[in-house]
């Protein structure tokens, strides 16, 4: 790419971070990825050309201002410091539009601005917007590439705007310091041991061969991910409970980016189900050995990976104590390449080292916009930014903590982070008073989700004692001529089905069936398979299904592990092209009742009446709720079928929840779509 720029001052190379920053730039060109934007409200007599030439000013002053980059047939990209930059400033007049129209406006301006972009190529990668909303009110936005400047600058250099404004007012000269350059940090970088650096990146993070998942939103997608829509929301503890915490963390000498980490991961813990959680942490990046770093202009910030441990045994101080030193350790470190920190672990290069990002905001710019100027007042200042993580968290702490949570609208939904943030706040709380008690007891739910479960909870319903068939026979009582069961050109009405069940219940008693015994049923979908059902249950026993299509191993072992007493089926000769063959499955060790050859028996069986009024237990003749209906067994996906009993209490209780909801009436039908062998069958 050809520069378009005035003389060069001086070049030289880029920071770790900056050949990040870049990349991410040039994949996602339109993208507004790593594009601030700084802007507040000024009220009062601005002059806007003082104002411009104070900006000007400030750009010749720092040569951080007038870089551009080249990168272009260049083994590594350069910082290319031009000797003079002029920074665009637009005004535009919006005093005509209602104050509720503008507020929209500027948020569909601001969307446009950072799509824009910049020529990174070409100095100043800044520019300055006016916008006059009314008399003697402006916004003011400061828009820049990150690939300059880090929030640590930025109160600095409005500061030194604010000078220079003051002082050019006054038709003087701004008498400052002289600044220590950026191309002095990069050369402290170069004389760093990135060996050793590495070696203690490599020790961190043994063992890792993944990262972290989220656990609350949608997979990660393959392709640009920095071309996804982005979107933030924001929540301010309260001035109270701010001052808790930072009362909470002076006591036990702790700082807050600590608690905030802290909280980060517990809840990246329980979202992801994970003792071990990896995330990324920025840090400031200037070095105590490189003299006058504080005041220094350019961009010293790292993100670096937090390898966090979540054993529940920890106590809550004792773990935070470990978290900060473990933050301690790793600063001799914070020059270290991310992309070497990646290499260096198991972790692919085709994923993600982390995939979310803590920002502990420690230089508030508000309070440097509000000292030092007559003729005007500064308010409402907000600053905007996108990175390429899908997740990141700013935490900025003034009056109160205020924290910023920046996602990818392609993997997380707003609910999901308005619980994050809540999730958030509940465990910075419970630091306050879970300090002795282990990390694992410190609450996760807000109050109104703690409340929420306690009434999704609250389904205590009245439940019939009463077992299924005793209310078919009520049923009978009530609509005898009602249609029970329909099966092809056959129908039963209830008071046909109750009577054809009594029949068959007190054959099945005249074979000496006792309470308790299990009756294996394999039938093929008829009227009689309900009788049958129905007549095991009202003789106080319990039906084990056998579906005729299952393989005769399956057969078998199920009648071997069930213990049956009897096998109903119906078998002729020649066998059914759906039945088994009976005896290949018994091995002549069961009974077998075939209904067929029982026809007429049954038919001028004695059909006393059964009881099916509600009785205490200890008189109750043959069956209660907590008798076993049907004995069911499983699948066998995870090896051999197993048998689950369930009761008749069971079955009455899903039944009647099944006539509230969804809902069933006395027009409804029901088809028997599934195995009979299945639950739901019943």
């Amino acid at each position: 790419m050809t520069m378009t720029m005035p003389a060069v001052e001086d070049l030289y190379p880029l920071s770790p971070t900056q050949k990040g920053m870049l990349f991410h730039s040039l994949y996602g060109p339109d993208s507004g990825v790593y594009v601030v934007q700084v802007s507040f409200t000024v009220r009062g007599n601005l002059n806007l050309d003082t104002f411009s030439h104070a900006w000007q000013w400030l750009v010749q002053r720092h040569p951080v201002l007038r870089t551009a980059f080249a990168w272009d047939s260049l083994e590594e990209p350069l910082q290319v410091v031009g000797q003079q930059a002029t920074i665009p400033l637009h005004v535009h007049d919006w005093r005509h539009q209602l104050p509720q129209n503008q507020a929209q406006d500027l948020a569909d301006w601001l969307m446009g601005d950072r799509r824009q972009g910049f020529d990174l190529s070409a100095a100043p990668l800044m520019r300055l917007t006016i916008l006059h909303l009314a008399p003697n009110t402006y916004r003011i936005i400061w828009t820049y590439h990150h690939l300059l400047l880090d929030g640590w600058s930025v109160p600095l250099l409005l500061r030194e705007l604010l000078l220079a404004y003051q002082a050019f007012d006054r038709g003087q000269t701004p008498v400052l310091d002289k600044p220590r350059p950026y191309r002095d940090y990069i050369a402290w970088l170069k004389q760093q041991d990135l060996a050793a650096a590495t070696r203690f990146w490599q020790q961190r993070l043994q063992g890792l061969s993944a990262p972290t998942p989220l656990g609350i939103g949608r997979p990660r997608p393959i392709g640009n991910s920095s071309l996804f829509e982005y979107a933030v929301q924001k929540c301010s503890l309260s001035p109270e409970l701010t001052a808790k915490l930072r009362s909470h963390a002076q006591v036990h000498r702790l700082t807050l980016n600590t608690l905030v980490q802290g909280a980060w991961a517990l809840v990246m813990g329980h979202y992801s189900s994970e003792s071990d959680v990896l995330f990324g942490s920025t840090c400031a990046g200037r070095p105590p050995s490189l003299q006058g770093n504080e005041t220094m202009v350019g961009l010293f910030i790292n993100t670096l990976p937090m390898r966090v441990n979540l054993s529940p045994d920890q106590t809550v101080g004792t773990w935070l104590q470990d978290l900060q030193t473990q933050q301690l350790d790793q600063q001799p470190y914070e020059y270290t390449p991310l992309t070497q920190i990646h290499g260096s672990s198991d972790i692919p290069r085709s994923l993600p080292l982390f995939e979310s990002v803590v920002v502990f905001e420690n230089y508030p710019v508000e309070p440097t916009l509000k000292h030092g100027i007559r003729t005007f007042t500064i308010e409402d200042v907000t600053t905007a930014e996108q990175t390429n993580y899908p997740l990141a968290l700013f935490a900025m702490a003034q009056h109160t903590l205020d924290l910023k949570v920046q996602y990818s609208c392609d993997r997380f939904t707003p609910a999901a982070i308005e619980r994050l943030l809540g999730h958030l706040e509940t465990v910075l709380t419970g630091f306050l008073t879970h300090t002795e008690q282990s990390i694992s007891t410190l609450p996760l739910l807000t109050p109104a989700e703690q409340q929420q479960i306690q009434t999704w909870n609250q389904t205590e319903q009245s439940i019939p004692e009463r077992c299924v068939h005793e209310l078919i026979a009520d049923q009978a009582e009530a609509t005898p001529d009602a249609i029970a069961v329909i099966f092809e050109d056959t129908s039963l009405s209830y008071r046909e089905l109750n009577h054809q069940t009594n029949q068959f219940a007190s054959y099945l008693k005249q074979l000496g069936l006792q309470q308790g015994h299990r009756i294996a049923v394999c039938l093929e979908r008829s009227t009689e398979l309900v009788i049958t059902f129905l007549a095991i249950l009202k003789a106080g026993a319990t039906y084990v299904p056998l579906d005729p299509t299952y393989p005769t191993e399956r057969l078998r072992f199920i009648l071997e592990d069930a213990q049956v007493s009897l096998l109903i089926t119906a078998n002729a000769p020649p066998v059914s092209s759906t039945l088994p063959a009976i005896e290949s499955i018994t091995n002549h060790a069961i009974p077998i009742l075939n209904l067929l050859d029982e026809t007429g028996a049954i038919a001028h069986s004695p059909t006393p009446p059964f009881p099916h009024s509600p009785t205490p237990p200890s008189t109750h003749p043959l069956t209660y709720p907590k008798d076993l209906a049907y004995l069911i067994y499983t699948s066998g996906s995870t090896g051999t079928p197993k048998g689950v009993p369930i009761r008749h209490q069971s079955l009455t209780n899903l039944l009647t929840s099944m006539a509230q909801t969804p809902g069933m009436t006395a027009q409804d039908t029901l088809l028997a779509v599934t195995t009979l062998a299945f639950d739901i069958a019943a």
